[in-house]
C-alpha cells in the first residue's frame, strides 16, 4: 500500500510538467503560423516599394511591381544594374526624321499628356516661327519601351499621338522622337545638344481637370 502511494503522488507531480510543455509548444506553433504571413507581406511590401523609385525614375510599373512583388528585398540588386545599365545606355528612338527649316532656334516640344494638351503650346511656337530651325516633338516613355526601337503596341500607341500633336500644331517637317525616361531627362539631354533651343511642355486647357504634363 505504500509503494502505491508514493507511485499516485510521482505521477500526479509529473503531470503539471506535461501540461506546461504542450501549452508552450503550442505557443511556438502559433508564433510561427502569424509569422509566415508578416513575413512575406514585409517582403512584397520592400520589394514594391523598390520598384517604385524606379517607376518614378521612368520606368515602366507594371514590369517594376511584378518584379518587386516577386523579388522583394532582392529588387535592390536589380534596381541597382538596371539605373547602372539602363538609364545610361538609353537612347531617344527617332521615330520619324525631321526638317532643317533653316533658323538658329531649335525647339522642342514635350508631350507627355494628351495630344490635344499640344495647342497650349502653339502661341509660342508662332513666335519663333520666323527663327525655327528644327523642330521635335518628344513623348517620355518607359526606359522599357525603347528596347523594342519602337515596333511593340506600346511604343506604337506613343507615335500616333505624336502624330496626332504634329497635325494639330500644322507645321510641316517636325522630328517625331520616343524619350525613355521622364520628361525631365528628355529636356536636359536636348538642352545639353542645344545650347540656344527652346522647350516647350504641353498642358492642359484650363477646366480638363489634368494634371499638367511634363
Amino acid at each position: 500500500m505504500p509503494r502505491l502511494r508514493q507511485s499516485s503522488v510521482r505521477h500526479d507531480d509529473e503531470w503539471p510538467v506535461l501540461t506546461g510543455d504542450g501549452a508552450d509548444g503550442a505557443t511556438e506553433l502559433g508564433a510561427a503560423v502569424h509569422a509566415m504571413p508578416l513575413f512575406f507581406v514585409a517582403w512584397m511590401t520592400i520589394g514594391t516599394l523598390l520598384a517604385l523609385v524606379l517607376v518614378v525614375r521612368g520606368h515602366d510599373a507594371r514590369t517594376m511591381v511584378g518584379l518587386g512583388l516577386g523579388l522583394g528585398p532582392l529588387m535592390a540588386v536589380v534596381a541597382s544594374d538596371t539605373i547602372r545599365r539602363k538609364e545610361r545606355s538609353a537612347a531617344p528612338v527617332v521615330l520619324r526624321p525631321g526638317d532643317d527649316l533653316g533658323g538658329p532656334v531649335d525647339v522642342l516640344i514635350v508631350v507627355a499628356g494628351h495630344p490635344d494638351e499640344v495647342v497650349s503650346v502653339r502661341p509660342d511656337l508662332e513666335a519663333v516661327a520666323p527663327a525655327l530651325g528644327s523642330l521635335v516633338l518628344a513623348r517620355p516613355v518607359p526606359y522599357e519601351w525603347a528596347d523594342g526601337g519602337g515596333d511593340d503596341p506600346a511604343s506604337q500607341g506613343a507615335h500616333r499621338a505624336l502624330a496626332e500633336a504634329a497635325d494639330r500644331l500644322g507645321v510641316l517637317g517636325a522630328e517625331l522622337v520616343l524619350w525613355p525616361g521622364p520628361a525631365e531627362r528628355a529636356i536636359e539631354q536636348f538642352r545639353r545638344r542645344h545650347r540656344s533651343g527652346l522647350v516647350l511642355v504641353s498642358m492642359p486647357s484650363p477646366g480638363d481637370g489634368a494634371p499638367t504634363s511634363g
